[in-house]
């Protein structure tokens, strides 16, 4: 089954990097926890700086809220934007690579034309 369009333009809008993919799929396997800054950069093994452009694109996607303390969960601010949220996840674990190319190329079309002009088949 092919990324729908409405799915593709979602995960361009919410996740300007696959580590703010992974950081989504974190958050939502324990979507009780409020998280620190400090358990993410463990968890996920990465910067600072990962996580916080992460958690910023996620809390203005509507993806995660913030409580106090600075801490961060899971809490998607419509019944739509989870279901977009689901089916990301679902496709990024059934077809990682497609997912992956629709977030590297986001807002670089011209970079998306050329490897489609090498692609042998269609995802």
């Amino acid at each position: 089954m092919a990324i729908s369009n409405q799915l593709a333009e979602f995960i361009r809008g919410a996740f300007p990097s696959v580590w703010s993919l992974e950081l989504l799929l974190l958050l939502k396997s324990e979507p009780d926890h409020a998280w620190s800054g400090s358990e993410l950069v463990e968890r996920l093994r990465a910067s600072d700086h990962v996580v916080v452009q992460g958690v910023g694109a996620l809390v203005a996607g509507g993806l995660i809220a913030t409580e106090e303390g600075g801490r961060v969960r899971y809490a998607p601010a419509s019944p739509e934007i989870a279901r977009l949220a689901d089916e990301a996840i679902h496709q990024y674990a059934k077809r990682p690579d497609a997912v992956r190319r629709i977030i590297v190329f986001a807002g670089n079309t011209g970079l998306q034309a050329f490897s489609d002009a090498f692609n042998l088949r269609k995802d």
